[in-house]
């Protein structure tokens, strides 16, 4: 052992074996260890391959031991085998690795490492829903406070009036809508790390939920009246609907476009498209008859065509002004 790290010293900086750092599946890099493949990133991990181990071990997923024992003997020969041989000891550990993942699935040893920093991958989300719950709550107690008063004189105090009445009012059902598709997601986040699930490398795509709920949370607002929701015995304001439109994003989208295609089928837009086409196509037919050279001849038939075509086009004008 120490002379091959004498001769490990002695060896020229260019002739040494350059280690590639091992970019984590879990989010950033972590540091390679001691026996991961000297010129290339390991695909797994032995930390992510221990962690597994004592899972399955915990949870006695593999009843009769074989495959835990046979990945246990796969990591230690990996952590032993010399830097010629720990490319194909990697190879078996990696294949051992699968045949106990697909026992614990959907755990495996990157859930599990992911679900101990789950609160470092997730303080993004933590920091959104902290700031927007702090606007509406602030919005409450600044209505609260200045309600059935007039503008001040001046001072903070008419700034505070300008702030609540002009901009937080107006911007509410835009962030009670966000606040309820951060506590969804935040639920929903919560019990795939209670499984021991949780996969940074999947968590994407939740601030473009939080935006189209804020959206949609508004437009709903503006384009539906509230009143009847109430007025039929569900005592529910504004806010509370903007919340549960954020909640309920995809449902909500879903029953949008069931009105979309509803009203498109009032208005049987399907068969104006279709008249559209037909008149095309006959517009189309008649214009080769009139143009080709055995009509030509014919010049009484040339110009009926040419006055069906004159009518043809009056009545497409008629339709897309209407």
């Amino acid at each position: 052992m120490s002379e091959d790290k004498d001769s490990a010293r002695a060896a020229p900086e260019g002739d040494r074996p350059q280690k590639v750092p091992y970019a984590g599946l879990t989010g950033g890099a972590s540091a390679p260890t001691a026996r991961d493949p000297p010129g290339v990133a390991a695909p797994i991990a032995p930390r992510e391959v221990s962690a597994l181990l004592r899972y399955a071990v915990e949870t006695g997923i593999d009843t009769e031991g074989q495959t835990v024992s046979a990945l246990q003997q796969a990591l230690t020969e990996y952590e032993q085998a010399s830097a010629e041989d720990s490319l194909a000891r990697h190879d078996t550990m990696v294949t051992r690795y699968a045949a106990l993942a697909a026992l614990t699935s959907p755990v495996n040893g990157r859930t599990l490492l992911d679900t101990q920093n789950a609160n470092r991958h997730l303080f993004p989300l933590f920091f959104l829903t902290l700031v927007l719950l702090a606007v509406a709550v602030g919005n409450e107690i600044l209505a609260g406070l200045l309600s059935g008063t007039n503008a001040p004189a001046g001072g903070g105090l008419l700034m505070l009036w300008t702030l609540q009445r002009h901009v937080l009012s107006h911007l509410s059902p835009f962030v009670w809508a966000g606040l309820g598709a951060c506590v969804y997601l935040l639920k929903k986040l919560y019990d795939i790390a209670q499984e021991r699930c949780f996969d940074s490398a999947r968590l994407h795509g939740w601030f473009l939920r939080v935006i189209l709920a804020a959206i949609l949370g508004a437009v709903v607002l503006y384009l539906f009246d509230p009143v009847p929701i109430s007025e039929n015995g569900v005592p529910l304001d504004t806010k509370a609907i903007a919340f549960l439109v954020g909640l309920g994003v995809k449902v909500v989208y879903g029953a949008l476009e069931k009105a979309v295609e509803t009203f498109a089928e009032k208005l049987n837009l399907a068969a104006i498209r279709r008249s559209r086409a037909q008149t095309s196509d006959a517009r189309t037919f008649l214009t080769q008859k009139a143009t080709g050279k055995a009509t030509l001849q014919d010049r009484e038939r040339a110009r009926v065509i040419n006055e069906l075509l004159n009518e043809l086009g009056q009545q497409q004008s008629a339709q897309s002004e209407r």
